[in-house]
């Protein structure tokens, strides 16, 4: 810990650069699986790589993170909680998560309230 502060993180970096390469690829091969909204099932469990670029000019950098914020939103969307759900339909959401690797469908059983755009019909 000393030599990080004495000589500077990027010498620190350097110094252990296979170390820390290897730890990252763990990392990203270690992903779980994420917890689900009730009334969700996932049918295709693949995240990709970033930087993914998405549709409406947005860039993913953190897969795993984006996956499990992005469900938060799908089940206030599901809720019809539109403000929680950053605005998004659940058709954008869905379709948001299945460009990151992460398919999911809605359970015919899944009900969605006023407001939130039912996806089973896209």
């Amino acid at each position: 810990m000393f030599l990080l502060f004495r000589e500077g993180v990027s010498f620190t970096l350097r110094f252990h650069k296979r170390a820390v390469i290897d730890l990252l690829e763990t990392r990203r091969a270690i992903v779980p699986e994420p917890e689900l909204p009730q009334g969700v099932k996932l049918v295709r469990w693949v995240p990709k790589a970033a930087p993914i670029i998405l549709t409406r000019w947005s860039v993913v950098t953190d897969c795993p993170n984006f996956i499990r914020a992005t469900l938060v939103q799908l089940e206030a969307a599901l809720r019809g909680k539109k403000w929680l759900a950053g605005n998004w339909t659940v058709r954008e959401l869905l379709d948001r998560l299945e460009q990151v690797g992460c398919e999911i469908v809605l359970d015919a059983m899944t009900p969605i309230r006023e407001g939130s755009n039912d996806a089973r019909q896209a």
